[in-house]
């Protein structure tokens, strides 16, 4: 357990590649909420587009650690795990008993939605996605799934797989699918 003169705090490290976007501000925001209400600290740790392979000064200031997506490598994961911590990972696997993966339930909710959108008569119905995130990979195969249990065609013109989780990226990929007809 950390101390700060004679209190002592307990602090969840929390790496995460980008702190833009919906998913990552809303994520963080939530985290800082809960983490206050239960007398934690949050160390947030930024690693950008190649994640780190370990993280050596911030290891000695935490006592546990939640890894957002990607964002570091699977070595740095092991690192962490020998250090004896607990290890979350949310939205990503890194293929450990030990790490605890937290995922979304994405059958459900695209299943819900292609539902929602074949009795509102939809035919033409396209996927947006991140190819990096393995929440979205499933969602994709659910999405798939879904439209052969409505007998519609599975078209891969209509799936805009896109290289980053930015919403402008994600915006402007629609925008030119429904130019292109």
């Amino acid at each position: 357990m950390n101390t700060v003169g004679l209190i002592k705090h307990r602090t969840i490290g929390v790496i995460v590649a980008h702190l833009e976007g919906f998913y990552t501000t809303e994520l963080m925001a939530s985290m800082s909420r809960c983490a206050n209400a239960m007398g934690l600290r949050l160390l947030m740790i930024r690693t950008g587009q190649n994640g780190p392979d370990t993280i050596p000064l911030a290891a000695d200031l935490v006592d546990a650690w939640v890894i957002v997506q990607t964002s570091v490598k699977a070595a740095a994961v092991e690192v962490m795990l020998a250090d004896g911590k607990p290890v979350v990972s949310i939205a990503a696997d890194f293929l450990s008993e030990k790490v605890l993966a937290i995922r979304s339930d994405s059958r459900s909710g695209i299943g819900a939605a292609v539902d929602q959108w074949v009795k509102a008569g939809r035919r033409d119905i396209a996927f947006v996605g991140w190819q990096h995130n393995v929440d979205v990979q499933a969602r994709l195969v659910a999405f798939r799934e879904c439209l052969v249990q409505h007998q519609l065609p599975v078209r891969p013109e209509y799936e805009l797989i896109l290289p980053h989780a930015r919403l402008a990226d994600a915006v402007l990929a629609v925008q030119s699918s429904l130019a292109a007809g």
